[in-house]
């Protein structure tokens, strides 16, 4: 799938930060440069998924439900008015994650020229949307997984793996 807007956005985050604020100062500048009758949909994925989906619908306004999903971990889940919010295992897929990523793909597939797409993705994405390539399976990814986590690498060389093997997670940002 190849996404072709107008304009596409991107913003990650730290887990775990205190404040909103870097991310409120960033959402106020793209909408300053979003057009008022443009299409927005907002994907945020991570740990903080729920906190940055409830600043981003602060800032722009309202949007159709269907055009906001947020993907977090069940320890974070929430309910958030005006946005579909999905649960999904960390730090091992599951199958919940791949419905999810599912579903934000779909999402994805959805906007047509001129969306503007709104990613937000903080720590834990590569878990939250275990999206495989063409070729592994969800289990062939728990399995690199689980030997991953168990290994000595350093969590951002695992993520490199992860990354590797799915077209979502912090891989979303190639298809923008």
């Amino acid at each position: 799938m190849q996404l072709n807007k107008s304009y596409s956005s991107l913003y990650t985050a730290e887990s775990g930060s205190e404040t909103p604020l870097p991310l409120a100062v960033e959402l106020e500048k793209l909408k300053s440069k979003a057009c008022i009758d443009q299409r927005s949909v907002f994907i945020a994925v991570g740990h903080d998924a729920c906190q940055m989906i409830e600043v981003a619908l602060g800032i722009f306004g309202k949007v159709s439900p269907e055009d906001a999903i947020a993907v977090t971990s069940h320890d974070r889940f929430r309910m958030i008015d005006g946005c579909q919010v999905l649960a999904a295992s960390h730090p091992i897929p599951n199958s919940e994650g791949l419905n999810a990523a599912e579903r934000v793909s779909d999402k994805l597939d959805s906007c047509g020229v001129g969306t503007h797409v709104v990613a937000l993705i903080s720590d834990g994405a590569s878990a939250l949307l275990p999206s495989p390539v063409a070729g592994i399976t969800l289990g062939d990814k728990i399995e690199v997984n689980d030997l991953l986590l168990n290994s000595k690498l350093e969590i951002h060389q695992v993520n490199i793996v992860r990354q590797s093997l799915s077209t979502l997670g912090s891989g979303l940002i190639t298809r923008i």
